[in-house]
């Protein structure tokens, strides 16, 4: 076998290892997968729906139904900015600055500056195969934080993120369900 042969093998072996590792871990325990998620998604969250690069980064901890809505939201915006391109101001008036939807905000916590830490609390069996997980966030650790659920269902064999249940968190960040949210057109 050539060098270059070898070295072609091994580093496939490597991607192939590494491409399975998030889902073998994540296929432990529902708890498992969420901790991992926020683990990872934290500490490079940018603001707004994840996309390109960080898309992929969390698509192996999203189930197929989360990540085409997610993929569809994403699309629905990039449309709508075609539709909507900011104007300059006429005769000294300030330019007309449009605001894009899934932009801005966390999508993952109900708090819409997101969350600084998180901790797995429990986990309850959920109607057809799945679970619920609570998750407590905290965006300052001197104040109380929040508690969010999280919606994790199998797929091919491991645990997938499949929603994110919002509480209350006042005005701004109202209860509801991240997959409803993702779903949301407003075409004015």
């Amino acid at each position: 076998m050539s060098h270059v042969h070898a070295a072609t093998l091994v580093a496939a072996l490597l991607v192939s290892v590494q491409s399975t590792s998030v889902d073998s871990r994540a296929s432990e325990k529902p708890q498992d997968v969420v901790a991992e998620f926020y683990a990872a998604y934290l500490p490079n969250r940018q603001g707004g729906l994840p996309s390109g690069a960080e898309l992929q980064r969390i698509a192996p901890f999203l189930s197929t139904r989360l990540h085409r809505l997610i993929v569809a939201a994403i699309e629905y915006r990039d449309v709508w900015i075609k539709k909507h391109p900011d104007k300059p101001g006429v005769g000294g008036a300030p330019p007309i600055i449009y605001k894009p939807p899934f932009v801005d905000g966390d999508y993952f916590s109900s708090n819409v500056e997101g969350a600084k830490s998180f901790k797995v609390s429990r986990t309850a069996a959920g109607p057809k195969g799945t679970w619920t997980v609570y998750v407590r966030f905290w965006y300052d650790p001197d104040l109380d934080g929040w508690e969010d659920r999280v919606v994790v269902s199998t797929e091919r064999g491991h645990y997938k993120i499949d929603d994110v249940l919002y509480s209350d968190g006042g005005p701004f960040n109202p209860p509801g369900r991240l997959s409803e949210g993702l779903r949301r057109r407003n075409d004015k």
